[in-house]
């Protein structure tokens, strides 16, 4: 619900350094498309958060984290993780290190 979110959200963004991925339903039809990404995962030091892309209560408060600049989305592979969020949600990912 939208209380969790903005819990999370508050969470993440005073981590400041995030473990960062995306999750997608895998294709297995040759030429078949992804319509992902699925989830996307913040990791904290002790704990994770998920969240759903099809949970519309919380785009604002993964909008936010995703193009926040205080938020540094650590991770493996990130620009085409980047490339799929622009093509799902329309966003550019900011503050990025892409390991």
């Amino acid at each position: 619900n939208r209380e969790e979110f903005a819990s999370a959200t508050a969470e993440i963004k005073a981590a400041g350094i995030v473990g960062f991925d995306t999750e997608s339903k895998p294709t297995f039809a040759v030429g078949e498309v992804s319509a992902g990404p699925h989830v996307l995962q913040f990791a904290l030091p002790d704990k994770a958060y998920l969240f759903q892309i099809h949970q519309a209560a919380g785009y604002p408060f993964l909008i936010e984290l995703l193009q926040s600049e205080q938020v540094i989305k650590v991770g493996f592979g990130l620009k085409s993780d980047g490339k799929h969020i622009y093509a799902k949600l329309g966003i550019n990912l900011a503050s990025v290190v892409d390991l």
